[in-house]
């Protein structure tokens, strides 16, 4: 299982939800960080001590899409979650 931190709002996010939805993927749990401060601060805690975020933060970007598998791992990336995660769910 996937959890991924994200919003509608942000193109990004809606086209990996786009991706996942085309390749019949549903081992992600979706966190929408602008509906829940819960979900916010999980992020924000993330992308403060997470060095996979660094660049994000460096640009001044938001960072998300953000996955994190149930193993620790983390990316940006939505095609790599659906080749690391997608036979396993």
């Amino acid at each position: 299982m996937v959890t991924m931190y994200g919003s509608p709002i942000c193109p990004d996010c809606v086209e990996a939800v786009e991706l996942f939805r085309q390749h019949g993927f549903t081992g992600y749990d979706y966190k929408v960080i602008t509906e829940s401060t819960e979900h916010l601060k999980a992020f924000l805690h993330l992308r403060d001590t997470r060095v996979e975020l660094g660049p994000a933060r460096a640009a001044g970007k938001i960072g998300i899409p953000c996955f994190v598998g149930e193993d620790g791992s983390l990316t940006l990336d939505a095609a790599q979650v659906l080749q690391k995660w997608s036979n396993r769910c």
